[in-house]
């Protein structure tokens, strides 16, 4: 156990925990319990664990949408693992009935090495994870890592002295599985979506993927010269269409619902199409492809 997660609760403070991390060893990992059930191991010296174990909480909202999208019969695919905040709470439920089977790429090898020892604490569930960059051609890729952020970190031409990870193009990957369909495909890396997507373009026209929630950030796009407008675009021309999903975009006024996807436990989840994306807004967007089971369902509001 960590010498934080001893630390009195008076004592959880981001800057104190954060410095202790930095400097003893004893307080650098430890595992992590989040939202009731799951668990993870961590290395606090990154911002996302500290907050979690602070609050307790770590998106409830994700969960409550994969909720709705995750098929128990099918895979998942979490496509920029991080610590495995999602990986690991829907293993461990949170989402309902989990997958058969997991897949979570990730391609910092200090991440990969969590997610390893992690998925040891889950010895019932099937999770694979794959050190890789999640791209649409073979080679390699390299990392600029943000140490205080690891979540924000993203892959740079810049070679020398940075982290290297073995690209992954996903129609290849799950052909070689054996791999049959998933429910849900989870993708936030920094703005490499529209490369990790076109690595999926057979599968998803194949109509074996029901469902992908992707982040939308139009700065982190333009850093590969990728535009939310164009990564729409590329979506509608693959018979994908692309909604918002979230309450907190509603309320601010980013769109409103046109559609609803029914849900035969829950109210059924609204959604508004997504012709483009306001300048400086970030979200997740639920793509549905057409020739996907869940596309047929969306019904008008």
């Amino acid at each position: 156990m960590s010498a934080v997660l001893r630390l009195p609760r008076w004592l959880h403070r981001h800057k104190l925990v954060g410095w202790l991390a930095a400097r003893l060893p004893a307080f650098r990992e430890g595992i992590l319990s989040f939202n009731g059930a799951g668990r993870l191991v961590a290395d606090f010296r990154d911002a996302a664990p500290r907050q979690t174990l602070f609050t307790g909480q770590w998106e409830p909202e994700f969960f409550a949408l994969a909720r709705r999208l995750l098929d128990p019969a099918g895979d998942f695919l979490d496509v920029g693992g991080n610590f495995g905040f999602v990986t690991f709470g829907v293993a461990a439920g949170l989402a309902g009935a989990p997958p058969r089977r997991t897949w979570v790429f990730e391609a910092n090898p200090h991440l990969c090495a969590l997610l390893r020892r992690s998925a040891a604490l889950h010895p019932g569930r099937d999770v694979r994870v794959v050190h890789g960059c999640v791209t649409d051609t073979p080679g390699v890729s390299h990392l600029t890592v943000d140490s205080a952020n690891w979540g924000a970190s993203h892959v740079t031409t810049d070679a020398v002295g940075r982290p290297e990870a073995p690209n992954v193009v996903l129609d290849t990957f799950l052909e070689a599985e054996g791999f049959t369909r998933a429910g849900l495909v989870k993708m936030d890396i920094e703005g490499f979506e529209p490369a990790a997507l076109r690595g999926l373009e057979r599968t998803l026209g194949e109509g074996r993927v029901d469902s992908v929630l992707l982040e939308a950030n139009g700065p982190a796009l333009e850093r590969y010269g990728e535009s939310p407008a164009g990564l729409l675009e590329w979506l509608a021309s693959r018979g994908c269409e692309a909604f918002f999903c979230k309450d907190t975009d509603f309320a601010a006024g980013v769109a409103q619902p046109e559609m609803e996807l029914p849900d035969a436990d829950a109210p059924p989840l609204l959604l508004a199409p997504a012709r483009d994306l306001p300048a400086g807004h970030q979200t997740d967007l639920l793509i549905l492809p057409a020739a996907g089971r869940l596309r047929a369902r969306v019904r008008a509001a």
